[in-house]
C-alpha cells in the first residue's frame, strides 16, 4: 500500500506514475459518475459519489489483475487496511468477472483516513476495506485509477 497526494505523482513506481499522471488531466470535480476509460481495458477510472457507512457493516476486498488507486476528490474516508499474507475467509468471488473477492478477517486492521486530495494505492492481493465513515457517514467524491499489473 502506498499513501500520498498527487503533487508527489513522480515518486510513485514507474508503472503506476504515468497512469496517475493522466488524473491531472481530467476535471476531477466535474466529471460525471461511472466508468471512464483512459487507456482501453489497461487503465480506467471509476467515479463515484457516495455517503461512506460505518467501517463494521463493510468487507474486506482484494484484487487480482488490477491495482487500485483510490484518490478522494472531496469529503473524508477511512479504509481499514491489512498486510499481505493476513489469514481470510474467502466470502465472495467475483475474481473472474470483476476482478474483486471479499474476505472476512477476524485481525485488527489499521486504518487510513483519507483527506481530500489524498491516495491510497493497492496493489492486487492486498486487502482493505474502503468507504468506512472516518467519524460520522458522510458524503463523498471518489475517484478510483484502475491499473491492469497482471494480465
Amino acid at each position: 500500500m502506498l499513501f500520498d497526494v498527487l503533487e508527489n505523482v513522480p515518486e510513485l513506481p514507474a508503472d503506476l506514475a504515468d497512469a496517475v499522471a493522466l488524473l491531472r488531466t481530467q476535471d476531477l470535480a466535474g466529471i460525471a459518475a461511472g466508468r471512464h476509460p483512459l487507456d482501453g481495458e489497461r487503465v480506467y477510472m471509476m467515479v463515484m459519489d457516495y455517503e461512506t457507512k460505518p467501517a463494521e457493516t463493510l468487507r474486506f476486498e482484494a484484487h487480482a489483475r488490477y491495482t487500485d488507486v483510490q484518490l478522494l476528490v472531496s469529503g473524508m474516508e477511512r479504509i481499514d487496511c491489512l498486510p499481505q499474507g493476513t489469514p481470510a475467509t474467502l466470502t465472495e468471488d467475483r475474481l473472474a468477472k470483476d476482478d474483486v473477492a471479499f474476505y472476512e478477517v477476524a485481525r485488527e486492521p489499521s486504518r487510513l483516513v483519507l483527506q481530500t486530495g489524498q491516495f491510497a494505492v493497492f496493489r492486487p492481493g492486498e486487502f482493505h476495506k474502503p468507504g468506512g465513515a472516518a467519524a460520522t457517514p458522510s458524503k463523498v467524491r471518489k475517484i478510483v485509477l484502475k491499473v491492469l499489473t497482471k494480465p
